[in-house]
Formats: structure tokens, C-alpha cells, sequence
């Protein structure tokens, strides 16, 4: 088998846990004006318009989303997407599918959402892997959210030269510089219309209430050069659930680039499954830590 794969599958594939093979892939999403016009993203938009008649069919009409500020009763109330409620549309979505119990993973604001799904449906969720996430935001956090939202207002070339800036680490920008202003401006394109309900959220995270409550086994995630998400945020996350474990990447923000290959063998090593397909092997470093 593997001399067959050699054969059919020469150049069929990508391996994107480098940074030189993201950036390619990356200018490929780029080319924007010709993939609209194509068959494959008509059939793409089909099933992504399925899927959120689906998630959107499930959302309650009314929630109690328990424990929260005037500005997060003021976000509910103008229909913004809560935590809690992002979180009951995936739950809802995957009993749709008859997936009654399956594992959850989350970056950034993902991982808080993938943290608040395990804490409301521990009976459902089977693993958990929290990426660059955090239980509370603080002050900085704030900070740099609202700044991040006056960026993209402003000039969306101008926030994502500053997110390369503070979101990779120096070894990284080494190795970006000569493609920079390219990665700048193709970056600038794909910037979504909704970020500012997206940083809405952020500035209001507490789901201090929802980790206690989790069981399921779950895998912390940090980066040692996190500028936005300090890795105290994933000490204090990884403290606060019980039996969790903690890995921390000399990574930055941007670590889904930068540490592809341990993010992956990290995510394998929580879904048994799928670690019993690949044969998998945690990184020496992961899991070092024991809550």
C-alpha cells in the first residue's frame, strides 16, 4: 500500500505543518475572484447554507446564560452570539447529526467556546483540546480587542501588518520576511465582516462557571510567546479543570502556523480513534504538566 500511495498520490499532497508549505497553500486560498466563479464553491456554499439551517433551527429562542454583565445582556438582547449560544448551535448541530458523544477543539475564541460546550454537555463531549483560549478576559485583553476592531476599521492592511508583527514569534518572521507584504495584503482580503461581533465576545469572555464543571479529559494549549492570550490564561484555564493536563509551544498567537505538526499530533493524542488509525505519538515535550 504505501508503494501504491507513493505512486497515485505524488503530488496530490501538501504538508502544511511547515511554514513555506502554509504560505503556499495561503496564496492558492488568495485567488479569490476565480475560485467564486467555480463549481466547487457553488456545491461549498450549498452545504455551508445546509449546515447553518441546520445550527440556526436549534438556537433557543430564549436561554438563560446564567451568570453575566450589562454588556453581555445588552449583546444577548441585540441578537450578538454568546458563548453559550455559539456553544448550543454546535451541540445541537452534532445531535442533529447522531454524533451523541464527540471530541471538541477550539483556538483563540474557539477554544472558549469548545470550553463552554464540555462544561454545559459533559455527558456529549469525550475529549476537549483548548488552544490559546482563556477563562475570563482582562483588562489588556480589552485593550487590545478594541484596538484590533479601530485596525480593521481603519485600514485592514495596517491590522494585519500588526497582527504578524505580535502574533509570530522572531524565528518565524525569518523565515516570512521575503513573502511579507504579500502574506499583508492577501491577508487584508480575508478579513470577515463580522469581526467586530467576534471582538464584541471577546471582550466579554467568563466562563469561570462553565470549566468547573467539565469531565471529559482535556489538553490545554499555550504559547510561551502569546502577546494577546498570556500564558497565565492557559495556567489559570488548565487549574480550573479538573484532571486537565497543559502544553505550552515556544510559539506566539499565531501558533496554528508556526507549530502545526505538535498542534496535530496533540489533537490525535486526545481522540483515541484517531490515534489508533495513525499510530500517533505525542511529542516528548506534551503533556507535561498534571493538573
Amino acid at each position: 500500500m504505501a508503494r501504491v500511495d507513493r505512486i497515485f498520490n505524488k503530488g496530490r499532497r501538501m504538508r502544511t505543518d511547515t511554514l513555506r508549505a502554509y504560505l503556499m497553500l495561503y496564496v492558492m486560498g488568495g485567488m479569490k475572484k476565480r475560485r467564486l466563479g467555480s463549481l466547487r464553491h457553488a456545491q461549498e456554499v450549498a452545504h455551508l447554507e445546509r449546515w447553518l439551517a441546520v445550527a440556526l433551527g436549534y438556537l433557543p429562542q430564549q436561554a438563560s446564560f446564567g451568570r453575566g454583565d450589562r454588556v453581555r445582556d445588552a449583546l444577548v438582547e441585540r441578537g450578538a452570539p454568546t458563548v453559550e449560544g455559539l456553544a448550543a448551535q454546535g451541540h445541537a448541530v452534532m445531535q442533529h447529526l447522531g454524533h451523541h458523544r464527540y471530541h471538541v477543539a477550539g483556538y483563540s475564541l474557539g477554544a472558549v467556546v469548545a470550553a463552554g460546550l464540555a462544561g454545559l454537555h459533559p455527558e456529549s463531549v469525550a475529549s476537549a483540546t483548548l488552544i490559546a483560549g482563556w477563562m475570563k478576559t482582562d483588562a489588556r485583553q480589552r485593550c487590545t480587542f478594541e484596538l484590533w476592531k479601530r485596525l480593521i476599521a481603519t485600514d485592514r492592511e495596517l491590522f494585519m501588518r500588526y497582527a504578524y508583527a505580535d502574533g509570530l514569534t522572531a524565528a518565524a518572521h525569518e523565515m516570512l520576511e521575503p513573502m511579507l507584504e504579500m502574506a499583508i495584503s492577501m491577508g487584508a482580503t480575508t478579513i470577515a465582516e463580522g469581526s467586530a461581533a467576534h471582538l464584541d465576545l471577546d471582550a466579554v469572555v467568563d466562563i469561570a462557571h462553565l470549566v468547573a464543571t467539565i469531565s471529559a479529559p482535556t489538553l490545554v494549549i499555550g504559547g510561551a510567546e502569546d502577546r494577546w492570550i498570556d500564558v497565565s490564561h492557559s495556567h489559570a484555564l488548565a487549574h480550573a479543570i479538573p484532571g486537565s493536563q497543559l502544553e505550552v509551544l515556544p510559539a506566539g498567537h499565531l501558533m496554528i502556523s508556526e507549530q502545526a505538526a505538535q498542534i496535530a499530533a496533540c489533537l490525535l493524542y486526545t481522540s483515541p480513534s484517531l490515534r489508533d488509525r495513525t499510530r500517533s505519538r505525542m511529542p516528548s515535550s506534551a503533556w507535561k504538566k498534571k493538573i
